[in-house]
């Protein structure tokens, strides 16, 4: 396997990275809705922007991921659409 040649970006891979980054990196904190007394509170909830878009219609809280943790949810995201798509053209 020429690794080289897997991880080179296509149209296809670049858009199979879009939707599993999509889905599957949260991007921010919204809230709720949920009011407790003591802690530990569950007051907010981690969301991807998929789910933020699809499922949430209330106010995101903010927009704060750390850095180290997205480009490591980037970089996973791009190794997996690159062996979805090596592994779909081997097939054919």
């Amino acid at each position: 396997m020429d690794w080289k040649k897997m991880l080179r970006p296509s149209l296809p891979k670049i858009l199979l990275f879009a939707a599993l980054s999509a889905a599957l990196i949260p991007i921010g904190q919204y809230d709720t809705g949920i009011r407790c007394i003591k802690a530990p509170c569950p007051a907010g909830a981690d969301a991807s922007l998929l789910s933020y878009l699809l499922f949430f219609r209330g106010s995101l809280v903010y927009f704060n991921y750390p850095v180290p943790n997205l480009v490591a949810g980037l970089a996973f995201s791009w190794i997996i659409s690159a062996f979805i798509i090596h592994y779909l053209s081997g097939r054919k």
